[in-house]
This record gives structure tokens, sequence and C-alpha cells, in this order.
């Protein structure tokens, strides 16, 4: 579009919508005056059918508070007398739909229309609150009391000395003539209003009216008003009117038509002036385009008549001028970048070296092979920080944390170290690589990153023959497909976030359980073992998470000791309710046990193998028995002089020859056990003994309170667990300040020095739990650390600190804020 057809439709337009909005202004007015005289007739028609409809149930309420006191129904003992007596009652009152008597426990005695007579309404909201007084309830379509007819109350009152319940059934037109009672008391402004009837859970009880309540009703207004009758607890019920304002009159068709005349005649002149206007624009610009495709800036320096165009002209000008200039300096830095990039592809090429980007705060690795050319479209490599380590050998890899930490310290030089790898497809042995390793910040510092390069300095095989080396970083070894890394990583990503945020919940629920057991002297016993159950589901959740994590990760787990007792109970609840609901499994005990020195996957597996056997070759309802004992050894066995457990398996199904058992016998080998198996046709009983630690003496629990007041920054992105867990530590006795996430800890620690304990979730957005933990090692080495996270998921360079296993309960949260002076010497030690 020309500037000219712009100029002369934006003016036409601005005319045409001003007096658009003028015609629709004074429309808008007339519409606001009726809106406002019909909300006002609303906001008095809801409370009005309220009114109406509150006196009604007054009123029936007395009347079958009377009649419950009746001697005909006190003191009948024929239910045939009691239902005449029923009958003639509801003659009188022909609005009642059915008048029913049931008894204390529920049965109904007799009703007016002889229906019903012996059926069960105990489970009947009416009748429960019916037994402790004079109450209103609403009659659902499937109710098991009354009869067949419409009805949506039931009004109800308890008969002295324990006689049962009085109740009368009412249909809607009780509703429907207390609205038409609020119209007429409108006029004629109440005809057009429509009524809905909402019940406690936004139910439409009734609807009276043709306008909808709740439907999509353009220009409709609203009013309601809740029923607050004097019966307790009352129907709950919220009345709401709905009417829309009528239409006004038009105005007289000469003014309007006078009006839109004069509308379309003033645009239409402000668009000829700006088809004018814009042409004498439009000529100059075209001038200045003219300049800039030749190229030759003096020609746009005429005057022109509009202050800005000559503003533009002028700074076209300057800019063909600056262009020339940087077109030069573009070219020669071109040259100079192409020449850089050769001799930095020649440095590698002949070095054989490798460049590495480390980034610190996210623990992303990329690099470029040595052996690539550098080309605008090479492409580069990515990883992790863990999974480079974890090409190294073992030995090394601490090796290369400590050079990394070195390089990465604020004033640290270059560091060189050569390390070891492991070896990849084809290779008998892995490589040694030397590394060059130099701290980088970026962003004003706020991104701190490790340049490293790499280069092979030999590779030994068994044969002494020499191996040509070629320069490349720690590369994923040819049996792993680079597509099913990236799967296993995602899904382990995902199930990991899952399992964080399903811990977080059942640490809310089992802390806030915690707590309310800790007051268990202000609460009802029933009450108590509600809470007792409820947290003994949300162990049990706990248990499955750890489960569904461990499906998605390779390594096996860091735990260099474990407890069998905690292992086998969350183990045996998993194997009920999941793998084999259909055995019966009994477990057995002896406190206290040592702690064994496997891993606790190693025994899951184990016990697992050994029940899918049994699952396999037992009949439903079998029963199994797990007996933990400490127990000698065999002589012949490594374990002969060694602490030990036996875990013992009975079963009434022979196993000989099953695949489990044998690779129980494998995994046995593997962990330095000892197994011994008797097997029949009658049953089988395997012994298993595994290597133990020594005996702990069980610490006495700490009076509660006894602990001495804590100062505590908690660090936790979820606010729920954040409210829940500081008011359980308060409710200890501790002072707590919040935080939701590293960065305002950091502001927080940075005014105040005097706290205890930091206690942050490893799993914290940003700036990490791990790297915060760090962090204030080095700036406040006085405040205790505690990380918080899924057992199992923290890795090996957070075992410095004190760990707090997700989901956790007030005892955890309790045990792990006492004093830890033997642990923190031991760390130091270390």
């Amino acid at each position: 579009m020309s500037v000219r057809a712009l100029t002369s439709l934006t003016l036409a337009l601005a005319v045409g919508l001003g007096s658009s909005v003028t015609l629709y202004k004074s429309h808008r007015q007339a519409e606001a005056a009726r809106s406002d005289a019909m909300r006002a007739v609303l906001e008095r028609a809801a409370p009005l059918l309220a009114d109406h409809l509150g006196r009604t149930l007054r009123d029936v309420g007395r009347d079958v508070g009377l009649g419950a006191l009746d001697d005909r129904v006190v003191r009948s003992d024929r239910a045939a007398d009691l239902s005449a007596y029923l009958a003639a009652w509801r003659r009188l009152r022909p609005e009642y739909t059915d008048i029913l008597v049931a008894d204390q426990a529920g049965r109904v005695r007799a009703t007016a229309s002889g229906s019903l007579v012996g059926a069960d309404v105990s489970g009947a909201v009416w009748f429960a609150r019916g037994l402790q007084g004079v109450t209103a309830a609403d009659a659902s379509e499937n109710s098991r009391a009354g009869t067949e007819a419409p009805r949506n109350v039931i009004v109800g009152a308890p008969v002295p000395g324990g006689g049962g319940v009085v109740a009368i059934q009412m249909t809607p037109r009780w509703i429907e003539d207390a609205a038409q009672l609020a119209r007429r008391s409108l006029g004629e402004a109440g005809a057009g209003i429509a009524f809905a009837v909402l019940n406690a859970s936004g139910r439409t009880v009734l609807q009276i009216g043709a306008a909808a309540v709740g439907r999509p009703n353009p220009g409709g207004l609203e009013s309601s008003a809740p029923l607050e009758g004097s019966e307790r607890p009352g129907l709950g019920w919220l009345l709401v009117a709905r009417g829309a304002p009528e239409p006004g009159a038009a105005g007289p068709t000469d003014q309007v038509s006078q009006t839109m005349l004069f509308a379309i005649l003033a645009a239409g002149i402000a668009g000829l002036a700006g088809w004018i206007g814009g042409g004498l624009v439009g000529r100059r610009m075209r001038q200045i385009e003219a300049s800039c495709a030749r190229d030759v800036p003096g020609q746009v320096r005429t005057a022109l008549p509009i202050r800005e165009l000559q503003s533009l002209a002028e700074a076209v000008a300057d800019a063909i001028a600056r262009g020339k200039g940087r077109e030069r300096m573009m070219q020669d830095a071109r040259a100079a970048l192409v020449r850089s990039r050769e001799r930095v592809r020649a440095f590698k090429t002949m070095a054989g070296w490798s460049c590495w980007e480390v980034d610190l705060t996210n623990g992303r690795v990329t690099w470029t092979d040595a052996v690539l050319p550098i080309l605008p479209t090479t492409s580069e490599h990515a990883t992790t920080l863990d999974d480079l380590v974890a090409r190294l050998d073992p030995e090394d890899r601490n090796l290369m944390h400590v050079a990394m930490r070195s390089a990465a310290s604020a004033g640290g030089a270059p560091q060189d170290v050569t390390l070891r790898t492991l070896p990849v497809a084809g290779e008998q042995s892995g490589r040694r690589l030397h590394l060059r390793m130099a701290r980088v910040l970026d962003d004003g510092g706020a991104r701190e990153r490790l340049h490293v390069l790499s280069r092979e300095v030999g590779v030994a095989s068994l044969s002494g023959a020499s191996v040509t080396t070629i320069a490349r970083p720690l590369a994923p070894t040819a049996n792993e497909p680079v597509l099913e890394r990236r799967r296993d990583g995602l899904l382990r990503q995902v199930t990991d976030g899952i399992v964080h945020d399903v811990n977080n919940a059942l640490a809310v629920v089992m802390t806030a359980l915690g707590t309310l057991q800790r007051h268990g002297h202000d609460l009802p016993e029933r009450a108590l073992h509600l809470a007792d159950v409820a947290l003994r589901g949300a162990r049990n959740g706990a248990a499955l998470t750890r489960r569904v994590s461990a499906l998605t990760r390779r390594e096996a787990s860091t735990l260099a000791e474990t407890d069998l007792g905690m292992v086998l109970d969350d183990l045996t609840d998993f194997l009920r309710s999941s793998v084999a609901p259909q055995i019966t499994i009994g477990l057995s005990l002896d406190e206290p046990l040592p702690p064994l020195l496997c891993s606790e996957r190693q025994i899951e597996i184990l016990v697992l193998n050994l029940v899918l056997d049994i699952k396999a070759a037992a009949p439903d309802g079998c029963g199994v028995s797990l007996v933990v004992e400490a127990a000698e050894p065999p002589a012949t066995s490594l374990l002969a002089s060694r602490p030990s457990l036996c875990l013992t398996l009975s079963a009434p199904v022979d196993l000989t020859n099953r695949r489990g058992l044998a690779s129980v016998g494998d995994l046995a080998e593997e962990i330095g056990a000892a197994v011994d198996v008797q097997s029949a046709e009658t049953g089988t009983t395997v012994r298993v003994w595994l290597p133990a630690g020594e005996r702990r003496a069980l610490a006495e629990p700490a009076a509660d309170g006894a602990a001495d007041a804590l100062s505590i920054l908690l660090v936790e992105a979820d606010a729920l667990l954040r409210a829940t867990a500081a008011s359980a530590l308060a409710d200890l006795g501790h002072a707590v300040t919040q935080a939701a996430s590293s960065a305002q800890a950091m502001e927080i620690l940075s005014a105040q020095r005097g706290f205890d304990i930091l206690l942050a979730d490893y799993a914290l957005p940003g700036m990490s739990g791990l790297q915060l933990a760090a962090t204030v090692s080095r700036t406040h080495p006085r405040i205790r650390t505690i990380l918080a996270g899924p057992r199992g998921h923290l890795p090996a360079n957070a075992q410095i600190f004190q760990q707090l296993h997700k989901p956790f309960g007030l005892p955890e949260l309790a045990a792990a804020l006492r004093p830890r002076s033997a642990d923190r010497s031991e760390q130091e030690a270390a």
C-alpha cells in the first residue's frame, strides 16, 4: 500500500470511527440504564425467593416436629394403625408427597402411601441428621426412601425416646409456588425472571422459567442468595435469579439517517485531504529510495517540507557513508577469521589435540574432534560431565575431580593431568589421555567454564605391538548406540522428575501425619488409628517410587551398607501387592540386625528371583516364609570367620532346575555369600548367608522437646512441602527461615550468618542444592549442611554432606537435626 493510500485511508477511518464511537456511546448509555434497572430487580428477587422458601421449610419443620410428638407415633406398636394415621395426615396436607416413620435402626415401619415398608434407610443423610433433631436434606433421584413421585427435599424430626425418625417428602411444587409468589411481589418487572435452585454440590435441583441459569445468555444478568433456614445443618442451597433487560425503543429514523450521512461526508473529505498530502510525502520518499539504490548520499540532502522526512534523508546519507566503511572493515575481518581458523585447524591436526568446553553451572560438555576440518558446517558433540567421567578408570575419577576443582578455583593456574580410560569395544585395554584445563568466565562472570585440551599419549596392548594414537575425547562405546543412550537418559530424567514430585507429595503427607501423631493426646483414638494407617500407606508409596526409579537407572546402588530389615519390609509389601498377590508371604526378623555389606538392589534381585520361581510353580494361596537371623555360616564358606546374617526362604514346592535358583547362586558368588538349597517334591528350603558388618547399638530416642533450639535455613522449591516442613520444624522448637531457591538462600546468608543448619533440596532449579552446599561450605564453614533427595539419586561427591532421604516424615526430620559430632570428625579425618 502506498503512502498516499495509507494516509487517505487513515484519515477516513479516524473520522468514521469517531462518529461511530459517538453513536455507540449514546446507545450503550441507554443499554446501561436498562441493565441497572433489571439488576436492581434481580437483587430483590433472589433474597425474596429465599425468604419464601425459608418460611415454608420452617412451617414444614414445625409440622413434622409436632407429628413426631404425637402419641400415635410414639406409642403405636401396630404398623397398620401408624399407616392409617400417616395417611390421614397426608390428606390434610396434600402438598406432601409422602410421610414415613423409620425406627432407630433405619427400617421403615409405615408410610402414608403404603410403599417402601420395611426398606432400609439407615444410609440416607436425612435419617442420620433426623436422629439429632429437625433437619432438611436433599433427596437425590436414587435415594432409597420415598415414592416414585418427583421430590427434592425431605424434612425429618426425631421421635422421642429413641423411636426413630418421622420424615416428610416434598415435591418441587413448593419451590414453584414460592417462585410465583416472589414474581407477584415484584410486579411487572418480575414477570420475565427465571429462577434456579443449586444444591451444595453445584447441581441444579430445579429450573423455573425459560432462561437457563449457567448456560450462555448474551446480555443476561443474574443475582444469587443463599437459603438460610433454621434447620441444621441446612440444605446449603443457592438461589439464582436471572433476566435480561428489555430492548429499548429505537431513535427516530430520520435523525439516525442524518447522523450517518454526516459521518460519511466527513470521512470522505478527510480521505481526500489525506490523498493529496500523502502524494507529496510519497514523492519525496521515492527520491530517497532512488538515492539509496544508486548509493549516492549527496542526492538526498535536499530541503523537504516535513521535518521527520528531512531527518530521515540526512540519516540515510550518513548511513550510506558509514556502510561503505563497514563493508571494507568486514572484508578485512572475514579474511583475518579465515586465516585464524586455518591456523587453529592446522594446530589441532598436527598436535593431535581435542578441545572441550565444560560448563560448570549445568554440567554440559561440548567438543570438536581434532581430525575433523573446522568448517562453518562442522557440528559439535555434546554430553554430560557425569557421563564423561564414567568413561574413566574408576581409580582416576577422583583425580579428575581434584584437577577440575583446582583449575576452577579463583586465581587457579592451568592444571595438567594424565588419566586412563575404560576400554571400548574391540580394545583389550584403555587409553591414556593427557588433559590441560583452564578456567574461563563468561557473561560478566555469571557463567563459569573450563577449557580443556586432550591428547592421547599412548595405548598399551596385550601383544606389545605399537598402536597409532588419534586424539579424541572420551566418546561413547561402540556397543551403546547414541539413540539408545539418549532414550535411556530421557527416560531417566522424566522418571527422576516424576519420582521427585511424588516424593515431595509423600513427604508432605508423612510430615503432616507425624506432627498430628505428636499431638495425639488431643485427638480421639479413631483419628490416631486413621493417621497411622495413612502413614503406613505413604511409606508403601515411598518404597514403590524407589523401585520405579531403580528400573531406569543402570548404575548399581551406591550404598556401602544396607539395612536388611527395612529392605525386606518394603520388598514384601511390594511382592504382596504387585508381583505375587496370590502367594501368602510371611516375614520374621531378629532385632536388632547388623548392616549388610552389599547393596539394596542385590538383595532385592536375590529375593525376587526366588519368589518368581515359587509363583510359577506354586498354586494360588501357597504360603512362603522369610526368616532372617544371625547364624553361623558353613565352615567351608568364605564367611566362616566373618559376621553374617542368614536369610531362610521356605516354600511347599519343588524348585529343582529352576532358572531363578541358578541366578541366586551366581549372585551369591558375586557378593561373597554362601547358599544352601534343600529341595524335594514336598518343599524347598533356601538358606543364604550374607556378609554383615558390626552390630550397632541402638541410639536412645531423645525426649520430645529436649533438643536444643536450632536456627535453620530451609531451601525448598515446592511451596507445599516447604510450608509443611517449616511448620513441623517450628513445632519441634526450632527457628526456621524459608527460601524458595538457591539465589534467595544466598541473599539471606549474606545478610544473616547465625544459622546452625542449612537444609536444602538436592534438585533445586537453577543453582542445584549440591552447588549451594559446596558454596556455603566455603563461605559459612560453621553451618551444618543437610541435602534432601531420593535415596540413590545423589552422586558420589554429595557423600561429604549429611543426607536426608526423601520422602521423609517427622521422625526422620527430627533425627537428621540431632548432633553428629562423630560423623563430622570422620569426615574431617577423611
